[in-house]
């Protein structure tokens, strides 16, 4: 079962476009997030990303880093 679920939700980050997985807010309060984070930079290093995610309650899996 947990298999299916890894699978599902891999399916969903590859296929459904990201502005029908989250809320206008909640993509607004991410990239104000990102912004903070990469400090006008072009990426995130892991460890702000992890960091990141903590703050905004998002616990990814091992198999989605």
């Amino acid at each position: 079962m947990e298999r299916t679920k890894q699978d599902r939700a891999h399916f969903r980050v590859q296929h459904i476009p990201i502005e029908e997985m989250f809320t206008a807010q909640e993509l607004l309060d991410m990239r104000t997030a990102f912004e903070a984070v990469s400090m006008g930079e072009a990426f995130v290093t892991l460890d702000s990303l992890k960091i990141l995610f903590e703050d905004m309650d998002l616990q990814p899996t091992p198999s989605d880093e």
